[in-house]
């Protein structure tokens, strides 16, 4: 069974989405994050011109997005933690 384009660009997002949430090397946390926003947005663009009823995942790309926003702000909070404590 071969995979639509549609459901590639859905791969794409929720990988790179979980990449940054289980990333362990902080460093590379900020640009798996922006990749991740990016791919969603995109995605998000993507379904609003598809015909059909793509409400659940909405609202997972919505949910994802503010999972990300949440990761973002506890990265900035462990660098300023990390900076005081030098």
């Amino acid at each position: 069974m071969a995979i639509s384009s549609s459901q590639t660009k859905d791969l794409v997002w929720k990988g790179l989405y979980t990449a940054a949430l289980f990333e362990d090397d902080s460093a590379k946390v900020p640009g798996l994050i922006a990749r991740a926003e990016s791919e969603i947005v995109e995605r998000a663009r993507m379904l609003f011109g598809e015909p059909g009823n793509h409400a659940a995942e909405m609202q997972a790309l919505d949910s994802a997005l503010h999972m990300l926003q949440a990761l973002k702000s506890c990265c900035k909070v462990a660098t300023v933690d990390r900076e005081t404590a030098s």
